[in-house]
């Protein structure tokens, strides 16, 4: 089993560098209208971020408080949204498609922000218990700055950074699954 929460975290790293490769590339202008190919990185970004979170889930699931627990159930509703809204874009009518990931997005971000909650109260992730709370708290601060390219894509950048530092959380020595010392509370 540690095997596979290894792994996880090598998804969640490769997910959290290709959400912030889009971030930078659409940060300096380098996408296109219509089908851009750095839109190949949104769309494999979700299904990794998918594992790494399994794989959070599996390691820290019975060390997070209830709260937190509601935040990962609803954590994986916004991925799997988000996954499947991209696609979409391309399918029906790209003024009402965009609604799809961006609802995603929400989703996803109230379910890191539980999450996050949840690993504060109970110190389960060693030394970045805030992470998943200022995970979630990027995606509305980036919506906010939508209208400012370079802000919106250095928030976006550090969402993806973020992923990348939880998977290095869950493949690292720290991401065991061996029991630690007791933390304190």
């Amino acid at each position: 089993m540690a095997a596979l929460i290894r792994a996880s975290g090598i998804a969640a790293m490769l997910g959290g560098l290709a959400w912030s490769a889009k971030a930078v590339l659409d940060g300096m202008g380098l996408s296109t209208p219509g089908f851009d190919p750095g839109d190949a990185l949104l769309f494999a970004a979700p299904p990794l971020f998918f594992a790494g979170l399994a794989g959070l889930y599996r390691r820290y699931a019975a060390e997070v408080a209830a709260i937190g627990r509601a935040g990962f159930t609803q954590s994986f509703i916004g991925l799997a949204v988000l996954a499947l809204g991209f696609p979409l874009r391309f399918v029906i009518d790209p003024g009402q498609a965009i609604r799809i990931p961006a609802f995603g997005l929400l989703i996803l971000a109230i379910g890191l922000a539980l999450l996050g909650f949840g690993t504060l109260k109970t110190g389960a992730l060693p030394r970045w218990n805030f992470l998943p709370v200022a995970m979630g708290l990027l995606i509305p601060f980036g919506t906010l700055a939508g209208g400012i390219e370079p802000l919106r894509a250095a928030l976006s950048a550090l969402f993806g950074a973020g992923w990348a530092m939880l998977g290095y959380i869950l493949w690292s020595a720290s991401g065991s699954t061996e029991p630690g010392p007791p933390r304190a509370k």
